[in-house]
């Protein structure tokens, strides 16, 4: 616990880290890089001709960029996407101290997702590339299902049911972090239900078929949210109200007990 503590190990870490989210990044870059280097070499090659030779020749560069970018999109999305997968195999819902080889991998993984978020699903939110991304990581997405935010953290333990619709950067995590320990828990959105915008829902959550989950509302976690139900955000509500809401609404705050160990 001390060595893993010390600012020498966690220096060392850290470069180990990074350094593999170089390569990772170069790969994913690689033919986007190959694309341009084409581009240049056949812009340099005009030098030296007539000024409509060369133009014609800029507006093929700036094609060649243009089809960097778009196979960036695409690559990425697939190869992060498997790294992703890959670095979390094996890993299940349960709790798992800081210092474990389960939370290194997610640190690792958790970067390279945050990769992904920054540089790509930001464009393609609500396409298919989109749900094509969130399912290599191991999203469960059924059918006709929108996805208008990148914030599907640890998706691989979330489950889409048909016609559900996640709004505007909503935020739906599957782990959170307490005590010192890391926290994995499952999170089912039922059919035809939609989570509004900039909502936020934690581990051990089931939404029920047909819920409407309002604009900024927070799900806390080990929650069962019945069918039909509509959940809106208390604001100018005094605390003590808040609190008989939740006291007397029929939702289900059992503690989950599956546990893992490591």
């Amino acid at each position: 616990m001390k060595i893993a503590n010390s600012s020498l190990t966690q220096f060392i870490i850290n470069i180990l880290i990074y350094s593999f989210y170089a390569a990772v990044l170069g790969v994913a870059l690689a033919p986007s890089g190959a694309i341009v280097v084409w581009g240049v070499q056949n812009f340099l090659l005009t030098l030296g001709s007539d000024w409509l030779y060369i133009g014609l020749n800029l507006l093929y560069f700036g094609f060649c960029l243009g089809a960097a970018f778009f196979v960036y999109l695409m690559w990425g999305s697939i190869f992060m996407g498997f790294m992703i997968r890959f670095l979390s195999i094996g890993i299940k819902p349960g709790t798992y101290h800081a210092v474990s080889f389960t939370c290194l991998r997610w640190i690792i993984y958790s970067g390279i997702f945050t990769m992904v978020v920054r540089t790509i699903l930001p464009i393609t939110v609500m396409s298919f590339f989109c749900k094509f991304f969130f399912r290599i990581v191991g999203c469960k997405i059924g059918k006709n299902v929108y996805i208008n935010t990148p914030n599907l953290n640890d998706s691989k333990f979330l489950e889409l049911e048909d016609n559900a619709v996640i709004g505007g950067l909503a935020d739906i995590t599957c782990h959170i972090f307490e005590g010192n320990k890391l926290t994995f828990g499952r999170i089912k959105i039922g059919e035809s239900s939609v989570i509004g915008a900039r909502a936020y829902i934690f581990p051990n959550v089931t939404i029920g078929k047909r819920c409407s989950i309002g604009v900024n509302t927070i799900i806390r976690k080990n929650r069962t949210i019945p069918d039909g139900s509509m959940i809106g955000t208390p604001a100018g509500i005094p605390l003590r109200a808040v609190a008989k809401i939740e006291r007397d609404n029929p939702v289900d705050g059992r503690e989950s007990n599956k546990s893992g160990s490591e």
